[in-house]
């Protein structure tokens, strides 16, 4: 029934947190000669929880030293993770009991095939704060030059779980490495064959690739914006030649 659905949607916003939003706000001004806007959320900390339940932390701006200054777009935010996975489970519970039993036993299943929990192996190693910019496009044949920089907890633990997702994925996504003056890089592969010909070639123009400097994952859509976002992170601190 209709009503059912409902009762069920809104139990799943619910677990996710939407419920504890009270209100929401965004400002908009130029400083500097650029267009800053903020998002402001209102959700009191005893209400937090699902997605809002790690949604306190500041944000770290010693970043913007790295953020080229004539960026086009910028973002930044706090995050926890880990609450996420624990969110939407919740959610699918919540919806729908008998069929996230259903499909919490087959992920169990592949996660003990392959040894792996993706809350403590995959969700887990991530840390607390996020960073996007992105370039002005230059070409519509390519995705403009950009980066996100990702806190991690542990490099090395969230290599092994990608490649035991490469395993759980029977060949469908591979992460191979490669090196160049002595910057080592990984690049995200999907197998054309095992997706519809309408997303192989729309992924044929990107590469999406990632490294690690300074405890964050350095992820791009072209190896070289990699490469590029980790020389900005060598760099001296010099606001001349940065956003700020």
């Amino acid at each position: 029934p209709e009503e059912l659905q409902v009762v069920r949607l809104e139990k799943a916003l619910t677990e996710l947190g939407m419920r504890s939003v009270q209100a929401m706000g965004v400002t908009s001004k130029y400083e500097k000669g650029r267009s800053v806007s903020r998002s402001f959320v209102l959700s009191p900390s005893a209400e937090r929880k699902g997605v809002m339940a790690g949604a306190s932390k500041p944000v770290d701006f010693s970043f913007l030293k790295w953020v080229p200054a004539d960026v086009a777009s910028l973002q930044a935010s706090s995050l926890d993770v880990e609450s996420i996975y624990d969110a939407l489970i919740a959610a699918v519970k919540a919806y729908d009991p008998e069929q996230a039993e259903a499909i919490l036993g087959m992920l169990k299943q592949q996660e003990e095939r392959v040894g792996l929990s993706l809350k403590n192996d995959l969700f887990g190693v991530f840390g607390d704060q996020m960073v996007l910019w992105s370039m002005g496009v230059s070409n519509f044949m390519s995705a403009p030059e950009g980066a996100m920089l990702l806190k991690v907890k542990d490099q090395d633990a969230l290599l092994k779980t990608l490649n035991k997702v490469a395993q759980m994925s029977n060949g469908m996504v591979e992460f191979p490495a490669s090196e160049r003056r002595g910057v080592k890089t990984w690049r995200m592969e999907v197998n054309d064959e095992a997706i519809p010909p309408q997303i192989g070639v729309s992924l044929s123009m990107l590469q999406p690739s990632f490294a690690f400097k300074n405890g964050y994952m350095v992820m791009a859509l072209a190896g070289g914006d990699v490469r590029k976002a980790l020389n900005r992170m060598d760099r001296e601190d010099d606001p001349k030649d940065d956003i700020r």
